[in-house]
């Protein structure tokens, strides 16, 4: 698979001279492999993310690069699909879903002893997918059928205790997607779209659930959020690919503030699936994110916005 890397270490002197608010922040490409790549995640030796090609564009793939030598290892079984969840902070292991013909469950992959384990606690007969997780909580969706409808039902698992909480159920003929975002040890985040999207942040410890207000109930989505500084991130943008799409922050705990804008992206480009990582290059924090080119099947690549803190 051909592939070119970029680690980004230019345009660092600018983002540490600029106040946070003075202007928008720089994007910058982080990698670029043939085909397209989804919902990335770092920490300071890895990138994990999931991947297609040209030539199998229904195969999809979970992989994990190695920062400094680019090596990129499979994560995901052989004959499988695999769909990125995230690298579990504070490990080299990364969360993600497998769907092996009609079963699809939850697994975890350790990158340094190339080990697959399959999350037992959560995994049923029933259609497991979307993980999330942290080093408290498991969020993922699992499709079941209540009250007589098959509907997404959005959970959250507590590691320690194995206690659940149900954070929404959204009907599958109704809701177009359900998607959890990043979770940390007190929130949890979601986007759900039925005709526009919209995002959420749950207090899981309070087990209080609030929407992020969207002028003109404009699309939101791609939501992401860092417990040490207070901040969610997310993406709005116009009813269409690529129209007015800008990324935004706002306070985990006070969702319905004015928020900040950090970044836009040219017309007839998209974005998806943020991540914070803190880049061990130049000790900032970045947001890693998905870069859709709205008019070309492929060429969908991992982007950073370069010191959001």
């Amino acid at each position: 698979m051909r592939r070119s890397v970029i680690l980004a270490l230019t345009s660092l002197a600018l983002v540490v001279a600029l106040p946070a608010a003075a202007v928008e922040l720089p994007t910058e490409r982080v990698l670029k492999m043939d085909g397209n790549q989804w919902r990335p995640s770092a920490n300071t030796t890895h990138l994990a993310f999931q991947s297609n090609s040209r030539a199998r564009p229904n195969r999809w793939n979970v992989w994990a690069m190695d920062l400094v030598t680019e090596e990129l290892e499979k994560v995901n079984a052989p004959g499988t699909n695999g769909y990125a969840g995230n690298l579990v902070p504070e490990t080299n292991s990364v969360i993600y879903q497998q769907v092996d013909g009609n079963s699809s469950d939850i697994y975890t992959y350790d990158i340094d002893t190339d080990t697959r384990t399959p999350v037992a606690e959560v995994n049923t007969g029933k259609w497991e997918w979307a993980p999330r997780m942290s080093e408290t909580f498991l969020v993922f969706v699992r499709n079941e059928r209540h009250a007589g409808h098959m509907k997404y039902v959005l959970r959250a698992r507590e590691l320690m205790t194995g206690t659940e909480q149900v954070l929404g159920r959204w009907r599958i003929d109704q809701a177009y997607s359900v998607e959890p975002g990043e979770v940390g040890d007190t929130y949890a985040t979601w986007t759900v779209c039925y005709r526009t999207c919209e995002v959420f942040v749950r207090d899981l410890l309070e087990r209080e659930t609030a929407r992020v207000p969207a002028p003109r109930d404009r699309p939101q989505y791609g939501v992401a959020l860092d417990e040490s500084v207070n901040e969610l991130y997310y993406i709005r943008s116009g009813f269409g690919c690529g129209l007015n799409v800008g990324i935004w922050t706002v306070p985990i705990d006070d969702p319905g503030a004015t928020p900040e804008k950090l970044a836009s992206l040219p017309s007839g480009v998209d974005a998806d699936t943020l991540a914070t990582w803190h880049n061990p290059v130049s000790s900032q924090d970045d947001l890693l994110f998905a870069r859709v080119p709205c008019r070309a099947t492929f060429g969908e690549d991992i982007w950073a916005v370069r010191g959001v803190s």
